[in-house]
């Protein structure tokens, strides 16, 4: 596995400048602009992430659906914060799920999108939004959503 932070974060500084210093007005966003916001920062991922890693992914789904290829891995030994969803298949709503601590080696996550929590005003994009594939000893939550503050994950990609 690969280890592809450089490439995910340079990612979100691009989009984050985009919305904050072009598309944000003084008075606050729209979802209109929300909405034109989602089909840059679609293209923007693509040629900023996908290309390089050499990854295909119809446009449409980029940000919608998770990408199985990439991982994110928990690498702090007393594991990280995590807040999941309480409904299974869910992205909005209520995260609050009774497991809050994600241990290295016990789920496997995958990256889904960047995440803040109003899309109305400035971002900072500062959660890894992922889906949760497998979880040991907690079955009952694959197929939730989670966030992940940024800093406390590290992006994978296998190797080719």
């Amino acid at each position: 596995m690969r280890d592809i932070s450089s490439i995910l974060l340079k990612y979100r500084e691009c989009a984050r400048t985009i919305w904050n210093s072009y598309l944000l007005k003084e008075e606050g966003g729209s979802f209109d602009d929300v909405d034109e916001f989602q089909q840059v920062s679609q293209k923007l991922f693509d040629v900023l992430v996908l290309r390089k890693l050499q990854l295909t992914l119809p446009i449409e789904e980029i940000g919608r659906n998770p990408i199985q290829a990439i991982k994110l891995v928990v690498t702090a030994s007393a594991g990280i914060p995590v807040m999941i969803n309480r409904d299974i298949g869910k992205r909005g709503g209520y995260w609050d799920a009774p497991i809050n601590r994600l241990e290295p080696s016990k789920a496997e996550v995958v990256f889904v999108d960047f995440f803040d929590w109003d899309v109305l005003t400035y971002r900072d994009l500062q959660y890894y939004l992922v889906f949760i594939q497998s979880f040991e000893e907690q079955s009952e939550l694959v197929g939730r959503y989670a966030l992940i503050e940024v800093h406390h994950a590290t992006p994978m990609v296998a190797e080719n």
